[in-house]
């Protein structure tokens, strides 16, 4: 039963899939060709807010951009209208289950699945931020897995994280939790594209553990048990080019995703460094097919130096970019031990200069120096003892 319709009639409110702090979403039919829609609008608690026509104008723009982004994997929006003073948002229904629902249904994501869940979603943020838009709410509970298939659909921008201050650090304690990063809490926070490497990689976290990331606030930038058996460059672009402080996350998504394994292995097979040496000897290759006219064996070359070097650039990164906890401790032990190297030098250098100058300046009679004083004695007679107790 129609509870109200929308847009003069062109679409048909069936029910109320949800209402929260910041928004509120209807299952509806467009109309004529009968499509399963879904309609989002500002809830009632910011329809109140002083600072709500504000509100409604970035809702409105962030629909008209979206309505620009068509991508396999990201919920496409096909209208956004104003109507009684309300912004409307619709999107094409996706018919499935999220990540999260199927996370609490007991499904467990093996590394290969894992792999190709991220990349998906990494491709549809990808183009979101080329178009200078961020999701700012990815994590499971907003990525749709087809029906039948293992095609992932991202869907709820987050809208409101590009309103007021006030609005949006609410926003963050209450919905984003352990997949909004540490920049989030701060006093001048303006969403950025490493905001959404953040949620990716704690998204990725979550699918791999069945657990939630530790709030940005408290986390320990070093890799858990529960990702012990991993393939260790899993765990490189999810802890040390992900889950850490802006200044030390991938600069860029694409980058991020470069970092991720095409064929996750586990931990006791990986050899970083016999990875290395092969890149480098594909690199080789690389040159002397760019050489061939054969275009077959150039492009497998290509393919392979490409792998390699990503691999490659993952290892030089962790060398040089180790967290900034581990970093500490390391210069606080160069430093002591170059501490106590200058001091070992200081002493030997001044033991053997003194025993080189007791050495040139030795006495040749008694009172040369201070070290061999003259020494007088009374006259024989006078001492204490007679001759016969000698």
């Amino acid at each position: 039963m129609a509870i109200a319709t929308l847009s003069n009639g062109k679409y048909i409110l069936e029910s109320q899939l949800g209402v929260g702090i910041f928004g509120t979403t209807y299952r509806a039919i467009a109309q004529p060709e009968g499509k399963d829609v879904v309609i989002k609008t500002l809830a009632p608690a910011l329809q109140s807010h002083e600072d709500y026509p504000a509100f409604k104008s970035k809702f409105m723009q962030m629909g008209e951009l979206l309505r620009q982004c068509e991508h396999p994997h990201l919920a496409q929006v096909i209208d956004c209208f104003e109507e009684n003073d309300l912004p409307f948002l619709v999107m094409i229904s996706v018919p499935g289950q999220t990540l999260g629902e199927l996370q609490k249904s007991g499904a467990r994501f093996s590394p290969e699945q894992v792999v190709n869940y991220t990349k998906q979603i990494g491709a549809a943020l990808a183009q979101m931020h080329d178009r200078g838009l961020i999701h700012c709410d990815v994590r499971p509970e907003n990525i749709i897995c087809r029906q039948g298939t293992e095609e992932l659909v991202l869907t709820d921008v987050g809208i409101v994280c590009n309103f007021t201050l006030g609005i949006h650090q609410t926003y963050a304690n209450l919905l984003l939790a352990g997949y909004a990063s540490p920049e989030h809490y701060s006093q001048d926070f303006h969403p950025s594209p490493k905001d959404d490497i953040y949620a990716l990689a704690a998204t990725c976290y979550s699918l791999f553990t069945g657990k939630s990331p530790a709030i940005a606030r408290v986390h320990r930038p070093y890799p858990p048990a529960e990702l012990a058996g991993i393939d260790p460059r899993l765990g490189l672009a999810i802890f040390h080019f992900g889950l850490q402080g802006a200044e030390w996350r991938s600069p860029d998504l694409k980058s991020w995703l470069a970092l991720l394994p095409d064929k996750p292995i586990s931990s006791g097979e990986y050899d970083l460094g016999a990875m290395v040496s092969k890149q480098a000897k594909n690199s080789k290759n690389s040159q002397h097919a760019k050489k061939s006219q054969n275009s077959r064996n150039s492009i497998n070359s290509a393919k392979n130096s490409t792998e390699a070097s990503g691999i490659t650039r993952a290892s030089r990164l962790l060398n040089a970019r180790t967290s900034p906890n581990l970093q500490n401790s390391q210069m606080k032990s160069f430093s002591i031990l170059k501490l106590l190297v200058f001091t070992g030098a200081i002493a030997g250098i001044s033991g053997a200069g003194f025993g080189m100058a007791v050495r040139i300046y030795r006495p040749i009679v008694p009172g040369d120096s201070m070290l061999h004083t003259e020494q007088s004695f009374p006259p024989r007679q006078n001492w204490p003892i007679s001759e016969t107790g000698l």
